[in-house]
C-alpha cells in the first residue's frame, strides 16, 4: 500500500519521492504497478528510476559502485541487485531450516 499511497501523491500533487528502501515488497510493487495497465496506480517506466550501490569493497576491476536499474513496460527489471538483497528472504530460510534441523 505504500506504493500506491506514493503514487497516488506523485500523480494529485504533481511531486517527486527519492526513496532509500530495502524493501523487496516497495520494488515488487512497482514493478506490478508498471506491467499493469488496467490499475488505476499504473506508472510508466520513465516514472522511476532506481539505482543500486554496491559495496565498493565487493567491486571487481572497473565494474561501477552505482548503477541504475530501470523497470521495463512488462515490469521486468533491466538489470540485477547485488547479493543480499532479493536472495536475502531466501538465505534466512535456509538459516530457519538449518536452526530446526539442528534440535
Amino acid at each position: 500500500m505504500l506504493a500506491d499511497m506514493f503514487v497516488d501523491a506523485a500523480k494529485k500533487f504533481y511531486i517527486q519521492f527519492i526513496i532509500e528502501t530495502h524493501s523487496e515488497y516497495l520494488i515488487r510493487k512497482l514493478q506490478y504497478l508498471t506491467a499493469n495497465k488496467e490499475h488505476e496506480y499504473n506508472i510508466k517506466p520513465e516514472d522511476t528510476a532506481m539505482y543500486y550501490f554496491s559495496d565498493p569493497k565487493t567491486l571487481k576491476k572497473g565494474e561501477k559502485q552505482i548503477r541504475r536499474i530501470n523497470i521495463r513496460e512488462d515490469g521486468i527489471l533491466d538489470g540485477s541487485f547485488g547479493t543480499g538483497f532479493f536472495d536475502e528472504a531466501t538465505n534466512l530460510i535456509i538459516d530457519i531450516l538449518n536452526l530446526s534441523g539442528s534440535n
